[in-house]
């Protein structure tokens, strides 16, 4: 196939399968023996099947889904696209549970094609950017992010045990810092939760 003709399968392929959702299509696209890398997953996926177990997750996890391709560059037999998904978020995304907000996924996928059929796949997506952290200042205006209250009780330790020797503050009076703030996926004003802070001390 020439450049253009490699684009316009991709184009086909990301319509009828990843936006239209008609997976019983994916075998005119990706070969038996293909390999599916997603920074994402905890493992490769292997052949169709697989990958279309994976996209029908995608697909739940995201209510109202649109799907599309932004740019597409080819060379030889290699395809780069890259892609937006936007929805909300109905399901368990990314090991984030459903929130029911919308989401905007932004990722970049280069395909290796062999004869008609993808034989490989490598993506990348901001998939770390759903994941919620817990969020709270130092009273010296330090921001300390952490997935968990745990994680986040440790960094709070130790950054004061590290920068503020001088100062006690208390396991319980660190906890209720933290009790005090909600998960955020943007800071808090830091104004706020340095008079939190104050105030538990």
């Amino acid at each position: 196939m020439t450049s253009e003709e490699y684009k316009l399968f991709l184009r086909r392929f990301v319509e009828q399968v990843w936006e239209c959702g008609n997976l019983t299509a994916i075998g005119h696209y990706i070969s038996t023996r293909c390999i599916y890398h997603d920074l994402a997953l905890a493992r490769d996926l292997y052949g169709p099947v697989e990958l279309t177990h994976y996209i029908e997750q995608l697909r739940t996890a995201v209510r109202d889904w649109h799907f599309r391709v932004e740019d597409v560059v080819s060379e030889g037999n290699s395809m780069a696209m890259r892609w937006i998904i936007e929805g909300a978020q109905a399901g368990p995304l990314a090991q984030l549970p459903p929130t029911g907000e919308p989401v905007q996924l932004i990722g970049i996928t280069i395909c290796q094609l062999t004869g008609s059929k993808v034989t490989e796949a490598w993506s990348c997506w901001n998939a770390q950017r759903l994941r919620l952290m817990r969020t709270v200042y130092c009273a010296c205006g330090m921001r300390l992010e952490a997935p968990d209250d745990t994680a986040l009780f440790q960094q709070y330790r130790a950054h004061i045990n590290a920068t503020h020797p001088d100062q006690s503050y208390s396991d319980e009076q660190i906890r209720a810092v933290i009790r005090g703030c909600a998960h955020e996926r943007h800071a808090p004003a830091a104004e706020v939760l340095r008079e939190q802070t104050f105030q538990a001390r």
